[in-house]
């Protein structure tokens, strides 16, 4: 059994913070001691945060939650406490690249070293210029370099072959470590109920790209006007729904929460993850973890045409299909067919074994069984 520390900037809901979440849930389950450092302050918490919603299953695996807050010297403060305290090697997983060169600098006073291993969550070409050149910058300083997507890793690699200098700063290799689910948070059943009336979803926060504006505009495609509409949003509210979508009020549902626990899947119901990097995108990665989830419960996905490079192994269980979402009348027409098509259940057992998190954490049982 090994230390892992586990560095993220927040536990608010998002993609980065699933994932390590469902990180910690594993590596407890397979008998690590497992410690999430939150770099932000639990004042900033809501009630929609994952630490609140997730809170008894943090407490069931063990796992120890400590904010450390925004502070930079007070970071490393703590970075530097922690490795003072740690006995051999252990493994630090980042989720931050603030925080992995704040560990790196922390792990300098010690002989003893870890296996800092950091992620990028974010396609480059989504960032700021200056906030894309720190990204990069601070990358340098793990040892070992991981994109959730084949989409994040060629914009990385793409940006750094563009001129000799940016080869000659930003040597670390970048390699995919896919994103895994943590199955037993999920309402997964053997059999889907039927319902007459298909129900079309969406998952996630209300953020331009994510594309609700889209969902909305689907719903009203005539291949769909006899589908519910069924959001699951943090934060939201059906006055918000009603002021976007007056003529859809009457046909929506709402859960404003992240917990997929409050979500019963139905036969019938799709999916959509519309996502939207704009014109001038190089790479797209349309499948989320949302479109993970979905899948282990035995529902299909409708999602942007593009993006399923990085899980190509998964393409003949037909259960993510693309779709041009300029044409609404042709991906209606295809959300329609998923939905009479019925469910996926027979198929979730082949897909779990692909999507869980063990399959994800693989990468990582490497560093804990060996020393450095």
């Amino acid at each position: 059994m090994k230390s892992v520390l586990i560095l993220i900037d927040n536990l608010r809901i998002g993609g980065f913070q699933r994932v390590g979440l469902d990180e910690a849930y594993g590596l407890a389950r397979m008998g690590h001691r497992v410690k999430i450092f939150v770099l932000d302050t639990e004042k900033n918490i809501d009630s929609h945060a994952f630490l609140k919603i997730e809170s008894d299953r943090l407490n069931e695996n063990g796992i120890n939650v400590e904010f450390i807050g925004n502070n930079i010297l007070r970071q490393y403060g703590y970075l530097l406490t922690e490795q003072r305290l740690r006995k051999g090697v252990s493994l630090v997983i980042s989720h931050s690249l603030r925080a992995t060169v704040l560990c790196k600098l922390a792990t300098l006073p010690f002989v003893r070293t870890i296996y800092l291993v950091s992620t990028i969550h974010q396609l480059p070409a989504l960032s700021r210029p200056i906030q894309r050149l720190k990204r990069f910058i601070y990358a340098q300083f793990t040892d070992v370099l991981l994109a959730y997507s084949d989409a994040v890793k060629q914009d990385w690699e793409d940006r750094v072959s563009q001129s000799l200098l940016s080869r000659s700063l930003f040597r670390k290799k970048i390699s995919v470590n896919r994103n895994g689910i943590y199955l037993d948070r999920l309402p997964v059943q053997s059999e889907l109920p039927i319902k007459n009336v298909g129900r079309l979803i969406f998952l996630g926060r209300n953020t331009n790209w994510k594309g609700l504006n889209t969902f909305i505009n689907l719903a009203k495609s005539d291949a769909l006007v006899s589908f519910d509409l069924l959001l699951i949003i943090p934060e939201f509210t059906i006055d918000n729904f009603i002021s976007m979508a007056p003529d859809l009020s009457n046909r929506v549902k709402l859960i404003s929460s992240n917990r997929l626990e409050d979500y019963v899947p139905n036969s019938g119901d799709v999916h959509i993850y519309p996502v939207n990097y704009g014109g001038s995108a190089k790479f797209i990665e349309s499948i989320s973890l949302n479109c993970l989830e979905m899948a282990c419960m035995g529902i299909p996905s409708v999602v942007t045409r593009g993006g399923l490079e990085t899980w190509r192994d998964v393409s003949d269980f037909g259960i993510f299909v693309e779709v041009d979402w300029h044409d609404l009348h042709q991906a209606g027409n295809q959300v329609k067919c998923l939905s009479d098509s019925g469910d996926f259940c027979e198929k979730i057992e082949d897909l779990s074994a692909i999507f869980r998190i063990e399959k994800h954490l693989e990468v990582y049982r490497l560093f804990l069984s060996q020393d450095k």
